[in-house]
C-alpha cells in the first residue's frame, strides 16, 4: 500500500504498531523514524542514499530510509537495528560478535550494518559473495571491513557462545567498553540530544570560491517569515570574529564580512522553528554575491602577478619548516647514486560517516554545546574568544563522535550553536548536510614534492634533500603543524648524516585544509618510500633487505639530531613482512609468467613509516581524575575523546591496571568541560601515550592513598568486598571501611588526579632538538593486481607490522591498522576533493566492502620507555605506508612510477602507455 489515511500513516515498527500524522507522509523515512517516533538508532550520513547508515527492513528487505517516504511504508513491517536486536537471537548473537570481534569503531554506521547483516540469507555455500552482496550499500570509514566479515562469517558458520570477559587489564582483548551502546544504536551522536521543540540553523554560505557580497534589508526579511526568529551576522559576534588552531594564526572569520575566501564559507544564519525552516530556501535570502577571481593551484597562489587571500600574507606564504643537519648538497654530488623526482598529492575528504552536528541551550547565564568534537577545551577556549565570555560560562558536552581524523578538531558548528542559543534563549540544533560538510570542512593537504636521496654503491643513504610545497586552502587551520611536522619525517625511519628538508604552506582560495591522520607525513612518505624503491632497484639490492640496512635501530640519532634509546621497532616491523615477502615475490613473478597476453599483471611492494606521537617540539599535556565513593565505587574522569579508536577502553584498562584494586565496582564519565579534566586533543596518536600515562600516574597515585591510609606497603594486594570494604591478601588482613571515611565535595573519600606532559625540546634555526618524546614505527607490504588494458588497479593482499610498544588492546589495534589501511587505500587509488565540484559521497569514492582486501596484521612489542607500560601511539602511523606501498607495488608489477595520487584508472593507463614497451 502507499496511500495515507486521514488518520495518519500506520505501519508496524519492531513489532509495535504505530501512526503519524497525514502531513507527514512525503517526509523521509528516516525523519519521520528518528524525529517524530524517536528512533534514534536510525543514523543519517548524507540523505542521499551513499552512505547507508540510515539502513532498515521494509517488509524484510533492506531500505535506505532516506530515500524512503514515508508513505511508501503504509502498511509494511519496518524493523530497525535496536528492535531486531531485541526480537532476534541470531541478531543479538552477531552484535555481541560484532563487539567481541572489533568490528565496531566510531559506531555511527554500526546500526546499519547490523541490519544489513541480519538481511542475508542463510544459504552459507556462497558466503562471501552475499557478504559483498548484502553489506556493499553501507560504507565504513573507520575499520576496514575486515572484522566486519569475520563476525559474520562467524556468525553464518555457527559463532560458539562468547566466553567470558577478559579483565580490564593491559594485554587483554577487552571487548569496547561502549560496544553496546553503538550497536543497539542507543550511542547519542551529535544529531542524536537535540531536545524535539529545538530551533533548526541554516547557514547562508558563498556560492563561489571568492565573493564580494552586500546584504539587502535583513529586518524586513525577518519580519516577512513566520517562524523566523533571528538572523546572525558578524555584526552579532559579541567577541573577536576569528578562529584558529595556534595564536599567531587565528584568521578565519565565524561569518565573514564583505568578502569570502572560499565556496562554502558562512556569512550568515538564519534561526527558526523547525517547520518553517523545513521549507527554508537560501536562494531567497537577501544577499547579493559579485564573485571574483580566485587563486585555486599551489602555481596560481605562487605566481609574482598573484591576488593575496590575505592581504597580510606576500606571495601568499602562510607558513614553512626546515631541519638539516650535515651538508646534504655536497653529500648528494658525492653520492655514487641519486635518485629524484616530483609527486603530486591531491586533497582528501576525511568523510566522516556523521557529518558535523550538535545543539546548544542556556542553563542559567551558562551556554551549554552538544556536538561531535575531537577537542572539548580547544572548543571552549576558542568560544571564550569569540562570545566574549569567561570560561565558566561555557561548557562542552561532546557527544559520540561518528569519525573524526582530524576533521572534528576545528570549529565547526559550535559557534553558531552558541550565538543562536545566547541570541534567542532557546535551545538550537544545527546538522550541517553531506555537501555543506564537504564543502565547508578541512582536508588533508595537497602537496607537491620534489626530493632527492643519495647512497653509496654498497646501499648506504649518504643524503637526502626534500622540498615540500603544501595547499592549505583559504585559512590556517592546521598547516602551521602540518608544515613543522614534516620535515621531521620526510627521512622516514632512515639513518641519513646529511639532511635537508623544507616544508611551506601556500594559502588559496580553497577549502581550508587540515588536520588529517598523519599530517602531512603520508604524503611525505610516498615520496621517500618511492625513491627508496627506486635506489634499491638501480643498486641491484632488494628493497626489503635495502631497508633493513639503512633503517633507525636503537642509540642511532634522528634527523633532528634526538638521541634514540630503547624501542626502535622498525628492524623487527620489516622482519616480521620478511615471509610475506618472499611468498609473494615468487608468486606475483610466476603468475606473470603465466600469462598467454600479459594484459593482467601482478606486484608486490613495501614500504616503511614512523610517527613521532603528539605535537611537534610543543608541550602536549593531558590530565585525568579518578575518585572512589563511599560505598567502594571507583569513578574515572576520563577525557580522552573517543573518536572509534577505542580511547574509552585503552584508558580504563591503563587506569585499572594501575590501580590493581580486584573486584572494584567501576564508571566512567566521560569528556565534558564540566565533569573531566583536559586529557588534550585526539589527534597526532597522542592519547594511549599521553594520556594513557597520565591515566597510569592517577591510578598509581589513588593506590598510594589507599595503602597509605590502610599502613601498608605501595605493592600490596587489595580488594574490594561487597560491603565497600578494601581489604589486603595475606595472612595479617587489613581492613578499610570507606563508609566511615568523610567525603569531599565530589562525594569522594579519595581522589586523585595526575597530568602527562611528554619530555620534548624546542626545535632551534636547524630544527635540531627533541621534537617527540615516543616515535610508533610501521611496515606494510601490498600485493596488487593491475589490468593493463583498463589501468585498474585491483589490492588483492595487505600485510602490516606496526610497533606499538605494548598492546594495550590487541583487537583494538587490529581495528586501527585495518581502518588506517583502507584510508591509505583510498588515498592511493581513488580519493580526490576537488573544491567547487565534489559535494556528496557518490562522486568522492571511498573504499567499500569489496575494495579491502585481506590484511594480515603483526603485532610488533618493543617497548617505548616513556610509554605507559611501553605503549606507543599508533592512530596516524596505521596509514602512513599503505598508499606508497601500493605504489611500489604497482612499479614492481609494470615498471612504470606513478607520480601523482590517486592513482586511478584514467593516470595508471596514461603512465602505461608512455612507457611502450611494458
Amino acid at each position: 500500500m502507499t496511500g495515507s489515511s486521514p488518520e495518519g500513516i500506520a505501519f508496524e515498527l519492531n513489532g509495535q504498531q504505530v501512526a503519524v500524522p497525514p502531513d507527514r507522509a512525503c517526509d523521509r523515512l528516516s525523519m519521520t523514524l528518528r524525529n517524530t517516533l524517536a528512533a534514534k538508532d536510525v543514523k543519517v550520513g548524507c540523505d542521499a542514499g551513499d552512505c547507508g547508515a540510515c539502513t532498515v527492513l521494509v517488509n524484510g528487505r533492506q531500505m535506505c530510509a532516506c530515500l524512503t517516504t514515508t508513505r511508501r511504508v503504509q502498511g509494511c513491517r519496518v524493523q530497525t537495528a535496536a528492535g531486531l536486536i531485541d526480537t532476534s537471537p541470531a541478531v543479538r548473537v552477531l552484535a555481541e560478535t560484532f563487539i567481541n570481534e572489533g568490528a565496531v569503531q566510531c559506531g555511527i554506521c554500526t546500526p546499519g550494518m547490523i541490519v544489513a547483516a541480519a538481511s542475508m540469507e542463510t544459504d552459507t555455500s556462497c558466503w562471501a559473495e552475499t557478504i559483498d552482496d548484502a553489506m556493499g550499500g553501507v560504507l565504513c570509514r573507520c575499520t576496514g571491513y575486515r572484522k566486519l566479515i569475520s563476525s559474520i562469517t562467524k556468525c553464518r558458520n555457527g559463532a560458539p557462545p562468547a566466553g567470558p570477559v577478559p579483565p580490564l587489564a593491559i594485554g587483554q582483548r577487552v571487548p569496547r567498553l561502549d560496544g553496546w551502546a553503538k550497536v543497539t544504536g542507543q550511542d547519542t551522536f551529535g544529531d542524536d540530544v537535540a531536545p524535539t521543540d529545538a530551533l533548526v540553523i541554516r547557514l547562508i554560505r558563498s556560492p563561489a570560491s571568492r565573493c564580494r557580497f552586500r546584504f539587502g534589508d535583513l529586518t524586513s526579511y525577518l519580519a516577512a517569515h513566520e517562524g523566523y526568529e533571528a538572523i546572525l551576522t558578524a555584526d552579532d559576534v559579541p567577541g573577536l570574529n576569528r578562529f584558529g588552531v595556534f595564536p599567531d594564526h587565528v584568521d578565519q572569520p565565524v561569518f565573514a564580512v564583505t568578502e569570502t575566501r572560499f565556496q562554502g564559507e558562512a556569512v550568515a544564519a538564519v534561526v527558526g522553528d523547525e517547520a518553517a525552516m523545513a521549507d527554508f530556501d537560501p536562494a531567497l535570502f537577501p544577499v547579493d554575491w559579485e564573485p571574483l577571481t580566485g587563486v585555486m593551484t599551489l602555481s596560481e597562489a605562487m605566481a609574482p602577478e598573484a591576488a593575496r587571500v590575505h592581504a597580510n600574507r606576500d606571495g601568499n606564504h602562510l607558513c614553512g619548516g626546515l631541519v638539516r643537519c650535515g651538508d646534504a648538497s655536497v653529500a648528494m654530488v658525492n653520492a655514487d647514486t641519486v635518485v629524484g623526482g616530483t609527486f603530486v598529492t591531491a586533497f582528501v575528504e576525511h568523510a566522516p560517516i556523521e557529518p558535523e552536528a550538535g545543539s546548544a541551550h542556556l542553563e542559567g547565564d551558562r551556554v551549554v554545546i552538544h556536538g561531535c568534537t575531537q577537542s572539548a577545551y580547544m572548543d571552549r577556549d576558542s568560544l571564550q574568544q569569540i562570545l566574549d565570555l569567561p570560561v565558566e560560562r561555557i561548557r562542552i558536552v561532546p557527544t559520540a563522535v561518528g569519525g573524526g581524523f582530524g576533521t572534528k578538531l576545528d570549529l565547526s558548528v559550535q559557534p553558531y550553536l552558541a550565538l543562536a542559543a545566547l541570541k534567542t534563549g532557546r535551545p538550537v540544533r544545527l546538522t550541517y548536510s553531506r555537501s555543506e560538510s564537504m564543502m565547508s570542512t578541512t582536508k588533508r593537504h595537497p602537496a607537491r614534492i620534489s626530493m632527492q636521496i643519495g647512497a653509496t654503491a654498497d646501499g648506504d643513504l649518504t643524503a637526502i634533500a626534500f622540498d615540500g610545497t603544501f595547499n592549505t586552502g583559504a585559512y590556517a587551520s592546521w598547516g602551521p603543524a602540518v608544515t613543522n611536522r614534516v620535515p621531521v619525517h620526510a627521512s622516514g625511519p632512515y639513518r641519513v648524516d646529511n639532511y635537508r628538508a623544507r616544508s611551506e604552506a601556500i594559502l588559496t582560495n580553497c577549502v581550508p585544509a587540515g588536520a588529517f591522520r598523519g599530517f602531512g607525513v603520508p604524503q611525505s612518505a610516498v615520496a621517500i618510500e618511492s625513491l627508496i624503491d627506486e635506489l634499491a632497484v638501480q643498486l641491484d639490492i632488494d628493497p626489503l633487505e635495502f631497508r633493513l640496512r639503512n633503517c633507525l635501530r636503537d642509540g642511532d640519532r634522528t634527523v633532528c639530531g634526538q638521541s634514540l634509546g630503547s624501542g626502535v621497532g622498525i628492524g623487527q616491523c620489516l622482519e616480521a613482512l620478511r615471509p610475506a615477502w618472499s611468498t609473494w615475490q615468487a608468486s606475483t613473478a610466476q603468475f606473470n609468467q603465466q600469462q598467454p597476453t600479459g594484459r593482467l599483471r601482478r606486484g608486490v611492494g613495501i614500504a616503511t613509516g614512523w610517527y613521532g606521537c603528539g605535537n611537534t617540539a610543543m608541550p602536549n599535556p593531558s590530565t585525568i581524575k579518578a575518585g572512589i565513593r563511599p560505598d567502594g565505587t571507583v569513578v574515572l574522569h576520563q577525557g580522552a575523546i573517543d573518536i572509534g579508536q577505542g580511547s574509552n577502553t585503552v584508558i580504563t584498562q591503563i587506569f585499572l591496571e594501575s590501580l590493581n584494586l580486584a573486584d572494584a565496582r567501576f564508571e566512567r564519565l566521560g569528556a565534558d568541560t564540566g565533569q573531566t579534566p583536559d586529557a588534550g586533543k585526539t589527534s597526532a596518536s597522542r592519547q594511549t601515550y599521553v594520556s594513557g600515562n597520565a591515566a597510569r600516574l592517577c591510578g598509581l597515585g589513588l593506590r598510594r592513598q589507599l595503602t597509605r591510609q590502610m599502613n601498608v606497603a605501595e605493592e600490596s594486594a587489595l580488594r574490594l568486598t561487597g560491603d565497600g570494604t578494601i581489604v589486603t591478601a595475606g595472612s595479617e588482613q587489613q581492613e578499610l571501611a570507606l563508609g566511615s571515611l568523610a567525603v569531599d565535595a565530589e562525594g569522594y573519600v579519595f581522589g586523585s588526579i595526575e597530568t602527562y606532559d611528554p619530555p620534548i625540546t624546542p626545535l632551534d634555526a636547524d630544527g635540531q632538538g627533541e621534537p617527540y618524546a615516543q616515535y610508533g614505527y610501521a611496515a606494510q607490504l601490498a600485493v596488487v593486481e593491475l589490468d593493463t588494458g583498463l589501468g585498474t588497479v585491483n589490492v588483492l593482499h595487505m600485510e602490516a607490522a606496526h610497533d606499538v610498544g605494548c598492546a594495550i588492546n590487541p583487537t583494538l589495534v587490529e581495528g586501527q591498522i585495518q581502518g588506517g589501511i583502507a584510508q591509505g587505500l583510498g588515498m592511493a587509488l581513488m580519493e580526490d576533493y576537488v573544491p567547487e565540484v565534489t559535494n556528496n559521497l557518490h562522486d568522492y569514492l571511498v573504499p567499500t566492502f569489496g575494495d579491502v582486501p585481506p590484511i594480515v596484521c603483526h603485532i610488533i612489542e618493543d617497548p617505548d620507555p616513556n610509554g605507559p607500560y611501553g605503549a606507543k601511539g599508533l592512530g596516524e602511523h596505521a596509514l602512513i605506508p599503505t598508499a606508497p606501498a601500493i605504489l611500489n607495488a604497482i612499479t614492481n608489477a609494470t615498471g612504470v612510477r606513478i607520480w601523482t595520487l590517486p592513482a586511478t584508472p584514467t593516470r595508471v593507463l596514461a603512465a602505461l602507455q608512455d612507457a611502450p614497451d611494458v
